[in-house]
């Protein structure tokens, strides 16, 4: 195996923590009755949840070298943002999504957008990503972190 392959367990689990971000919003969709979103928000819950736990059970999961985990905190950002523009495509392009999708995740909070013309499960779904992405930079190295390494010093030396 080569040096990255052991990141595939730890990145099967940000697709499955993806595919649970689409739970919510997917539940709104539909009781507002915006089905172009309930579509948009299975199919990338579905297709994640999917890809994800084919990584899980691929590669047992083994620590993570510090460098690793900060590494892998950076592409779960990528991956949110690439995947996450899916929901936006019955309302914008691919780019627009991709832009508003980061924006989320990053908590920045710009807007290619006029909030005031998405259905309401975007707007939700685009509070959750903000939710995410600042619990996020916390939360998602400490689980790839090496034994032991319950303090921030030794992710950055």
């Amino acid at each position: 195996m080569n040096r990255y392959s052991h990141w595939l367990s730890p990145l099967g689990y940000v697709l499955v923590v993806l595919a649970s971000s689409t739970v919510l919003p997917l539940l709104v969709a539909a009781i507002a009755g915006e089905w172009p979103q309930v579509r948009l928000f299975a199919a990338l819950g579905l297709g994640t949840a999917l890809v994800g736990g084919v990584a899980i059970r691929l590669v047992p999961r083994r620590p993570l070298a510090p460098p690793d985990a900060l590494a892998l905190t950076a592409l779960a950002y990528l991956l949110f943002s690439l995947l996450g523009a899916i929901p936006f495509l019955g309302q914008a392009s691919w780019l627009d999504g991709f832009f508003e999708a980061t924006s989320g995740i990053t908590t920045t909070g710009l807007s290619v957008l006029s909030p005031q013309e998405l259905p309401r499960s975007l707007l939700f779904f685009r509070s959750l990503y903000q939710w995410l992405g600042g619990a996020g930079i916390v939360v998602i190295p400490g689980p790839a972190a090496p034994p032991g390494a319950h303090r921030p010093e030794p992710l950055h030396r």
